[in-house]
């Protein structure tokens, strides 16, 4: 039996923490730096909805307000099936270009998994830095291996991670934290011909070289398919940092508004991903554009809302009606 309160929770998912952090506390540090509006917007997020009528039959569609901020579990899912579903295509149509070519024999898709050493203090020039020697290491070791047809995609990550703390690495080894403070690390999937084994010594050494000798260790496995490789990729892009507390929440905020973290580099560099549709809501049945009202109401009531509406089967039509029911369409210029 699928219920319709099952699909709504999945669809327009609530989180009360981020990771061990509880969101109110992230707020009130908003608040005492003087972001008053961003505190509100990050703890109404997802539990207060707008509702859009139709103009024509008066169906209801209830929106969930977002904040969009890089550490909130909700906006994060949102964002990475987004970004999955345009990159994605991209990777496709890459791969279909040339299928059959003799000349990609022997390349695969790889994951790379490297970092610099621990910082005591959060500070975005160390994502430049990052940015930096990754583009060194890419021009001197990766750029032999990819050729012409190579390409990839990196992301960048930060934790405050403390001693005794542990995770788990892109070749299956467990790492254990021995040092406390903020790790800067850069994940990556790179389609290219053989770079190295589960150990990663030519890699390592090549990290080094490109960091002037500052970081020793990299790692590399061989992706399982190259959809897993950039779900993975990405995953670190869009999933809220583990910062611990919630004053380095406001300085990630701060520190990396309007930066880009993650990037395409190879024959995938200045490739301009499918964009998001223009237009106004619609109507789902008769097209007919919709009036957003004045008043917001809560997440029980937008509950009703879809339950009042939707008439629950077992079956996987009546899931995608249910998920589908929620959300208009985007009707495009030319047809306002």
């Amino acid at each position: 039996m699928i219920r319709v309160e099952e699909v709504f929770e999945k669809t327009y998912p609530t989180e009360a923490n981020v990771y061990d952090v509880p969101k109110d506390l992230i707020a009130d540090k908003l608040e005492e730096r003087g972001y008053w509006h961003e505190a509100c917007r990050f703890v109404d997020c997802h539990n207060v909805f707008f509702v859009y009528t139709c103009s024509c039959c008066g169906f209801q569609y209830p929106m969930p307000l977002k904040c969009n901020f890089r550490f909130c579990n909700n906006c994060g899912d949102v964002r990475f099936n987004i970004y999955a579903s345009r990159l994605s295509s991209v990777f496709e149509s890459k791969l279909a270009e040339k299928k059959n070519d003799p000349q990609l024999r022997g390349f695969r898709f790889r994951r790379l998994e490297m970092g610099l050493p621990p910082v005591d203090w959060f500070n975005v020039e160390v994502f430049n830095e990052l940015r930096g020697y990754f583009n060194k290491f890419r021009k001197g070791y990766l750029n032999e291996r990819m050729g012409d047809f190579g390409c990839g995609l990196y992301g960048l990550e930060v934790k405050y991670s403390r001693p005794g703390d542990w995770y788990q690495r892109a070749n299956g080894e467990i790492y254990v934290i021995e040092q406390e403070g903020f790790n800067f690390h850069l994940h990556a999937i790179v389609l290219s011909k053989f770079l190295d084994n589960k150990r990663g010594y030519q890699v390592s050494k090549a990290w080094e070289k490109a960091t002037g000798g500052k970081a020793r260790i990299a790692y590399v496995d061989e992706a399982r398919s190259w959809r897993n490789g950039l779900f993975e990729t990405l995953k670190y892009c869009f999933k809220p940092p583990t910062l611990r507390k919630p004053e380095y929440y406001v300085d990630f905020y701060e520190e990396t508004k309007g930066m880009r973290l993650y990037n395409t580099f190879g024959s995938l560099r200045g490739v301009k991903l499918p964009g998001k549709k223009k237009g106004r809501y619609g109507c789902r049945f008769d097209g007919s554009p919709l009036e957003k009202d004045d008043l917001s109401i809560t997440r029980d009531d937008a509950l009703e809302i879809i339950k009042s509406r939707v008439i629950p089967k077992t079956s996987l039509d009546a899931y995608r009606r249910i998920q589908g029911i929620v959300k208009p369409v985007v009707l495009r210029g030319d047809n306002l």
